[in-house]
């Protein structure tokens, strides 16, 4: 009995030993693997990520090698390597290229991340007319390639302009397609242009300007009779690109917010002797930071940005290191506020509000083209951020204290609606959505103390017309956004905001653009009454109301955000 029992002891040794045996023997063969991105996907539009394979074979030979000297001793003879043409700079396009290797289980994760990144930043770039390639190379199969590269770790990103070897390293959990087009060079003219329209690198763009004034009747009346109109109906595809907010392009807008953060730099940063504290050097650093970030990638003011980061240890020790920076990388002497000032206001506060509108809405856009949630900024941590930049760099004592104080109130639901979500794109939305309710109570607040003023001092409310003319959009310049008792529709004005702040004519921006002019349309037929029609028709002559009237007849908005052009 002991020597059967002994027996069957022997065999379920042996039996564990060749199972043991064959899982080493398939784990063996998984780490055998070369490639993680060679054959796992075939259809090409769905993985633009290039692996470097060895050979057409998909063999295991090693990289080509060539000569390093003309010794006729074989023995002696050194060896070279020959990089691919993705490292040299032969290639003709901008390319992201990922090292890695096959047994690395965060290169074996962010694979999937790489895969989606490429697909969307590949799409982005289309927009902005580049092309991008993506490429991988595995350093287990590449190994002379990797070390001759100095990759030290897994996985490595790196960024290459076209025609160029040299390289922007980027940490993998933190690539962006907005790092991405900052390192491939993609930067727009923000200058005032003699003709005050936004420049545009999307090819095939038909440009034109909707003028538009806003909270002036007479003005209105005017610019609307001039506006192009084509009918989107024929069949033609519309495309919406230069146009006008309350007067003014989104150059101009880029223009007055980039003046407001260089007069910032320049006047309120360094607000005592010495250097900057540490909980202010801290502020500093993290606005600076997140402007990087969340603005549009192309934007000039990233030379300001990415010169006062690398050299920060001597900017917040020194003024005279900031006032440098802005001297060389700041706006030109030349650029002027342009609808952010009038004959009794300075542009600063006006173009602050319309940065601190593009940062929020670019958080969005951040976010949502972000590889992984470790690059994602939560509305709340913003609104705190933007909370600290005002308590330490906004010298305006009263417009600080009222904004700090119905910070701290949670007005306008600020504690329920802004959460720490890194997933959801509807909690980032009411970000922009609450700084823009913010800015229009603010609006609100200082007409009435205008009135008060003007009133000698005297308690004063607003009637419900003074009220609307201190809110923007304008009724007139977005009549969808606004519902007849002062609400409004979140949906439109996000849209609207996104349209406003972020200067792209993507796709998304000319949907937008037309669901918003199909709103208007609907809502100028049901929102213009007797009263409203005698008054503005009194301020023009017949001709011009007969082709204002004309226009809403047909079912043309006279009034509205966004004019359509369609591309010929």
């Amino acid at each position: 009995a002991m020597h059967q029992s002994l027996v069957k002891l022997n065999m379920m040794r042996s039996s564990l030993f060749l199972f043991i045996i064959l899982v080493l023997s398939v784990v063996s063969k998984k780490d055998d693997k070369l490639y993680l991105y060679e054959g796992e996907i075939e259809r090409k539009d769905f993985n633009p990520v290039q692996d470097l394979l060895v050979d057409s074979n998909h063999d295991s030979k090693p990289l080509a090698l060539e000569d390093d000297d003309e010794s006729e001793d074989e023995s002696k003879k050194t060896k070279k390597v020959v990089l691919p043409e993705i490292l040299t700079d032969q290639a003709t396009k901008n390319r992201v290229v990922e090292f890695y290797a096959p047994w690395c289980p965060h290169c074996q994760e962010f694979r999937y991340h790489y895969i989606d990144f490429a697909r969307n930043c590949s799409a982005l770039a289309k927009t902005y007319g580049i092309d991008v390639d993506f490429h991988a190379i595995s350093c287990t199969a590449h190994k002379k390639v990797c070390k001759k590269e100095d990759v030290k770790r897994y996985p490595t990103i790196r960024l290459y302009r076209a025609g160029s070897a040299n390289f922007t390293e980027v940490k993998f959990f933190e690539v962006h397609c907005f790092t991405a087009l900052r390192a491939f060079g993609l930067e727009i003219d923000d200058d005032e242009e003699e003709d005050n329209s936004y420049n545009s690198n999307k090819k095939g763009v038909t440009t034109t300007t909707t003028a538009m004034a806003a909270n002036n009747n007479k003005n209105l009346r005017k610019q609307n009779s001039i506006v192009s109109q084509q009918d989107s109906s024929k069949g033609k595809n519309a495309d919406v690109s230069r146009y006008r907010h309350d007067g003014r392009t989104k150059s101009q807008i880029l223009n007055d917010a980039f003046l407001s953060f260089d007069f910032a730099m320049r006047e309120n940063i360094f607000m005592r002797e010495g250097a900057l504290g540490n909980k202010t050097k801290l502020v500093f650093e993290d606005w600076i930071n997140l402007l990087e970030d969340a603005l549009p990638p192309f934007w000039k003011i990233h030379n300001a940005l990415e010169s006062i980061k690398s050299n920060m240890d001597k900017v917040v020790e020194e003024e005279d290191n900031l006032i440098e920076i802005m001297d060389r990388d700041g706006p030109s002497q030349k650029q002027k506020w342009h609808g952010c000032t009038n004959e009794d206001s300075h542009g600063y506060t006006c173009g602050l509000w319309e940065l601190f509108h593009i940062v929020t809405v670019g958080v969005v856009e951040w976010n949502s083209a972000a590889v992984t949630p470790m690059g994602v900024f939560t509305a709340e941590e913003v609104a705190n951020l933007l909370a600290s930049y005002i308590t330490e760099f906004f010298a305006c004592e009263v417009c600080r204290r009222n904004f700090l104080s119905n910070f701290a109130a949670c007005s306008q639901d600020r504690c329920h609606r802004l959460g720490s979500s890194q997933e959801s794109e509807k909690e980032w939305k009411q970000l922009p959505l609450w700084l823009w309710e913010e800015h229009n109570d603010v609006n609100i607040r200082l007409k009435r103390e205008k009135k008060e003023r003007e009133q000698g001092g005297m308690e004063a409310q607003l009637s419900s017309e003074e009220t609307w003319d201190a809110r923007w959009p304008s009724r007139y310049d977005c009549p969808a956004c606004w519902h007849d008792d002062g609400t409004w529709d979140d949906e439109i004005i996000y849209k609207y905001l996104r349209i406003k702040y972020w200067p792209i004519e993507d796709t998304k921006n000319v949907q937008y653009a037309k669901e918003i002019q199909q709103h208007n349309a609907h809502h100028v037929s049901h929102r213009l009454n007797d009263d409203f029609l005698q008054r503005i028709d009194s301020e023009e002559d017949d001709e011009v109301e007969e082709e204002t009237d004309a226009r809403l007849l047909i079912g043309i908005p006279a009034f509205g955000l966004i004019t359509l052009v369609v591309a010929t």
